[in-house]
């Protein structure tokens, strides 16, 4: 939801393991519904609306797509908010979903949310590194092996523990495949923005070999 999901780190997929998947989708899903959707001039909003009209109808589209080929849990809906009738907002919105439908593949840029159920550790990391970007991921977990494990197989050019979103400063920004060029915030980046040069001076010049000899 941050940023209303307008934002290249919004994390747009959540694998959830089926022993505590229950649970975590009933207060995932009472979450969603306490947060507001409001005018964005107002102080504090929680949601506002998507940047513009054209991104608006883009969303609508994969809520649209999302209803055929998954099951929503909650929101999906346009909202309505006094004297901002021309502003796009939504509801939060989550749908329970496999790793193969459109909407956990592409990206929507929208308040929405994919939720695959896993049990299978191998099965998880294939599905989470089986989609064309790689910018960041995150995982939560009180097992420090399985966290490092993990993390070392994730495609991603960034990999939270227990804390998403957890840009340290002089840390690396970038990602894997279709995501970015380079790493930012680094002293790597320096790479991105120079080109290497080499220039040979010979200060001097050895006699030719068939110059006659004195």
């Amino acid at each position: 939801m941050y940023c209303n999901g307008q934002s290249c780190l919004a994390g747009t997929r959540l694998f959830l393991h089926d022993a505590i998947y229950d649970d975590f989708m009933a207060r995932l899903t009472a979450s969603m519904q306490r947060i507001k959707v409001a005018d964005p001039t107002n102080p504090f909003p929680l949601l506002g609306c998507v940047v513009s009209e054209k991104q608006g109808k883009r969303v609508q589209s994969y809520i649209d797509i999302g209803r055929k080929e998954a099951s929503l849990v909650t929101g999906g809906n346009r909202v309505e908010i006094g004297g901002c009738d021309a502003g796009w907002f939504f509801a939060p919105t989550v749908f329970e979903t496999s790793n193969e439908s459109r909407i956990a593949q592409e990206e929507i840029f929208g308040p929405v949310l994919s939720v695959i159920r896993w049990n299978d550790f191998e099965k998880m990391i294939f599905d989470a590194n089986n989609v064309r970007y790689g910018l960041a991921a995150g995982l939560y977990t009180n097992n420090l092996k399985a966290a490092w494990e993990t993390a070392e197989r994730l495609q991603a050019g960034n990999v939270w523990i227990n804390n998403y979103f957890n840009l340290a400063a002089g840390s690396p920004f970038g990602g894997f495949k279709e995501s970015g060029i380079g790493s930012e915030f680094c002293h790597e980046t320096l790479n991105i923005y120079t080109h290497l040069k080499a220039v040979t001076l010979q200060t001097g010049l050895k006699p030719a070999w068939f110059a006659p000899k004195s």
